[in-house]
């Protein structure tokens, strides 16, 4: 009976193991995704100091897209709100600690509409989706730079673009291409970088077959005249909990099946994607027009592995958590035994050094 438990023991060990070993595969499938599909880039690169940041984004339908004046409007309005929570680059000093200010811009946002656009080049020209920048896209949505350096709203020069590798090969034959010419509607602008781009998987079917271009938003209105940003996203303070998420929701005009508020704070964090796992279904139910850029539906289809992977891996846990439970149990109550059976080997030799003690003082010590 012994070896029969000794046996079960074992195998429920084995059982224990394998599962955790498959939980640590799945965990580190999910790190990868959310590594190689960064939804805070921004939030990234300006957390630390005082505050803490949040990154959030805005999409918009077509036909409630912003233009310049649109996303100037939302900036203001967001100013006002962290205003209103007293969220300045001054921050007090607390048990007589001398005051602090915030080194440089306090926040940061960015925006994003397309349109379709021929290129030309030396070696030939090439239909391309040409995506209009404002402000810090490329602290949001960092693409791996093959060759030169992406353009800044402090360098910012209208006649400036950015070419992924398929463009820059078609136009130019290469991917060194920074610093050449490529011709626009019979205007030029010089290339700034050249960036990678996906060429197969999931994030091929986000990105698209044709190449993709960016440039500053107001150069794309030239070109294409009504072009209007279906994407607004902010990095701000994170004074409390769920803030920025807050705070864009505000400001939000317009209608709710016409708009969506994503969080990209902590968006493949393991709790995160467990609590989205019973959302999955309704993420393939589409009821909006909204316009969401390849970027964030590359995210979005990552999002939804890691979540059925997350929810499938906690499932994973509960017999070796029942297991543990179990055997801290039966280890409380091996150790209640031990305790109990070494009292009451103590008060019998106690009680025996008592009696040894009486009846030699009485003489009558019985060998």
């Amino acid at each position: 009976m012994q070896k029969k438990g000794k046996r079960i023991g074992i195998a429920i060990g084995a059982v224990n193991a394998v599962l955790l070993i498959v939980f640590g595969v799945i965990y580190l499938n999910i790190y990868i995704l959310g590594r190689d599909n960064i939804a805070e880039s921004a939030k990234n690169a300006w957390d630390g100091g005082v505050y803490k940041y949040g990154q959030v984004s805005l999409f918009l339908a077509p036909e409630n897209g912003l233009d310049l004046m649109g996303a100037y409007s939302l900036k203001q309005d967001i100013e006002g709100k962290l205003k209103d929570a007293s969220v300045s680059n001054k921050i007090k000093g607390t048990d007589g600690a001398p005051d602090r200010t915030v080194e440089g811009r306090l926040w940061i946002d960015c925006g994003y509409g397309e349109a379709e656009v021929t290129v030309n080049g030396i070696k030939g020209s090439c239909d391309v989706i040409a995506g209009g920048t404002y402000n810090d896209f490329f602290i949001f949505h960092p693409e791996k730079l093959l060759s030169g350096s992406y353009y800044t709203p402090e360098s910012i020069n209208t006649d400036t673009v950015v070419i992924d590798k398929q463009c820059s090969w078609q136009l130019f034959g290469g991917i060194d291409t920074a610093g050449m010419t490529v011709t626009i509607s019979g205007r030029e602008y010089r290339v700034a970088a050249v960036v990678d781009c996906p060429f197969e998987g999931d994030a091929f079917a986000a990105y698209g077959s044709k190449p993709r271009i960016y440039m500053p938003y107001e150069a794309l209105c030239n070109i294409v005249p009504g072009t209007l940003m279906t994407a607004y996203e902010i990095c701000i303070p994170n004074v409390v909990k769920d803030f920025p998420k807050t705070v864009m929701t505000e400001v939000n005009g317009a209608p709710e099946k016409k708009s969506a508020v994503v969080d990209q704070t902590g968006r493949f964090d393991i709790v995160t994607l467990f609590k989205g796992f019973g959302e999955i279904s309704q993420s393939a139910i589409v009821d909006t027009s909204l316009a969401y850029p390849w970027y964030e539906n590359k995210i979005r289809t990552a999002e939804i592995k890691a979540k059925i992977l997350a929810g499938f891996g906690v499932y994973l846990l509960i017999i070796p958590l029942i297991s543990t439970v179990y055997g801290l149990f039966c280890l409380v109550k091996a150790l209640g035994a031990g305790a109990r059976y070494i009292k009451n080997k103590a008060e019998n030799a106690y009680q025996k050094k008592i009696s040894e003690a009486y009846y030699k003082k009485r003489g009558h010590i019985e060998n």
